[in-house]
């Protein structure tokens, strides 16, 4: 019995040791955890070379699904909030959210009507506004066209 006994603790130390050196291993070589590459993203966008003054830019991949999206500003102006995976992708244009109603005994909000977006333009599987990220300073020209 005591024999049966050494031999499961000489295994059980084995195993340890393997498990240990596994473990170490797999930690020093990262698991295979590279991160991609990425870049920034900024840009403008226009509709008949005027500034598209509201509005989200959506940036769409079909192997990611949407991967950012970022509001259009007085100026035209846009800019992703973090990086985005090097790559191909789409873009569509989506109409600026609803205002929040307003507070209990506060006035109606004047609702102004939203500025024209080309219907092609407003979905992934309609658009033709195709991009390629770089890794690092990516600056973008949307022009928008009937």
């Amino acid at each position: 019995m005591q024999k049966l006994l050494k031999q499961r603790v000489s295994i059980s130390g084995r195993t340890t040791g393997t498990v240990t050196l596994l473990v170490c291993f797999a930690l020093l070589t990262g698991c295979g955890s590279e991160t991609e590459p990425t870049g920034s993203v900024t840009g403008n966008i226009t509709y008949q070379g005027n500034p598209l003054t509201e509005g989200l830019v959506n940036i769409y991949s079909a192997g990611r699904s949407v991967v950012g999206t970022a509001e259009i500003d007085t100026e035209g102006h846009f800019e992703f909030a973090k990086p985005i995976a090097t790559g191909d992708y789409q873009v569509y244009i989506s109409p600026p959210p609803p205002p929040a109603p307003p507070e209990p005994g506060q006035p109606p909000l004047k609702i102004k009507p939203p500025q024209k977006i080309p219907q092609k333009y407003r979905a992934a599987n309609t658009t033709d506004l195709k991009i390629t990220i770089t890794a690092g300073a990516n600056e973008l020209s949307l022009p928008l066209t009937d």
